[in-house]
């Protein structure tokens, strides 16, 4: 665990699944509802609070017994997506499988927004089984478009604005987008949210 300045706390973790339990069991702990933020990230979760609070908030956490915590029931949300990537034929060959199998087994699973990062929006929807899983691309593109549907490690992300990018390209969100910062709230997506991909191609 690290502190960050006087109001922060970063606790390292080894897997997502840690993570996500150490988040749910901070909102728990908190019982005077004196948490401002609990981030969770791949391996981390981010505490803030005042800091005449934040020490006690840790010590309750480091007290609360370590044990799997039950999911909270969430929104299924089903997301339609084209699969036509320009990296698509290439992840099917590094993985040793047909397109269409790739396909199949991407768009039946189902996913859990795990968290955001990187970019305001980019939800991480994890977690991919091993067999589907690639490293990033060596060499970044500097220009991905909106809307594209990749995957690098466990993960499969949309890219909600253009940007530089260095994840598998293997299509593209057909439906209306997730993230807008007009909107109220910005995103239509929240943590823990269940993620189905639909496949129009």
């Amino acid at each position: 665990m690290h502190r960050l300045a006087r109001t922060g706390a970063l606790i390292d973790l080894e897997r997502l699944e840690h993570a996500k339990i150490v988040a749910i069991q901070a909102r728990r702990v908190d019982v005077d509802g004196r948490l401002r933020e609990v981030i969770p990230a791949a391996r981390t979760v981010y505490l803030q609070a005042a800091p005449e609070h934040l020490e006690e908030i840790l010590s309750r956490l480091r007290d609360a017994p370590v044990e799997a915590v039950a999911q909270e029931e969430h929104r299924l949300i089903e997301i339609p997506v084209r699969y036509d990537g320009q990296d698509l034929d290439y992840v099917a060959e590094r993985l040793r499988m047909a397109v269409g199998s790739f396909v199949h087994r991407h768009s039946t699973m189902e996913y859990e927004v795990a968290f955001f990062g990187f970019a305001p929006g980019q939800a991480f929807f994890g977690e991919l089984p091993n067999d589907l899983r690639l490293p990033r691309r060596s060499v970044p593109r500097t220009r991905v478009p909106s809307g594209a549907l990749a995957i690098a490690n466990e993960f499969t992300i949309i890219y909600p604005e253009q940007s530089p990018g260095g994840w598998h390209l293997i299509g593209h969100r057909a439906g209306p987008p997730l993230w807008d910062p007009h909107a109220d709230p910005p995103s239509r997506l929240r943590i823990g949210d269940r993620i189905r991909f639909r496949d129009v191609t």
